[in-house]
């Protein structure tokens, strides 16, 4: 009886492991190299430069509101400037989304 009860916990231990490794396996990450710059920004023109092709550039506030968002103006525009208006000065977050849906997130600080 003891024996069978290990053994079921040991299969249940690798059944579940197998399992969790599958999913990271489907979980994978892209790097993508992004540039936001003046960072901190003091102004209202930021530019966005990466190694693939831009398809659009968000400025998110800490409360999750889009404040400013340009779409590229081409199918492999790796670089895009967004003019902003007179921002609060504190932290905010730039998204920048790739022509195949890939996004990343770069924190940026806005001087006064």
């Amino acid at each position: 009886m003891k024996k069978s009860v290990i053994l079921i916990l040991a299969l249940l231990f690798f059944a579940v492991g197998n399992i969790a490794a599958q999913d990271n396996f489907a979980i994978k990450k892209e790097q993508r190299d992004v540039m936001v710059y003046p960072n901190p920004l003091v102004g209202n023109k930021l530019t966005v430069k990466a190694d693939v092709a831009i398809g659009k550039v968000e400025i998110i506030n800490v409360l999750g509101k889009t404040i400013k968002a340009k779409n590229s103006e081409s199918n492999s525009q790796r670089s895009l400037t967004v003019f902003t208006d007179k921002q609060k000065q504190g932290m905010y977050l730039v998204k920048v989304t790739f022509k195949d849906n890939i996004f990343v997130i770069r924190k940026l600080l806005v001087k006064n």
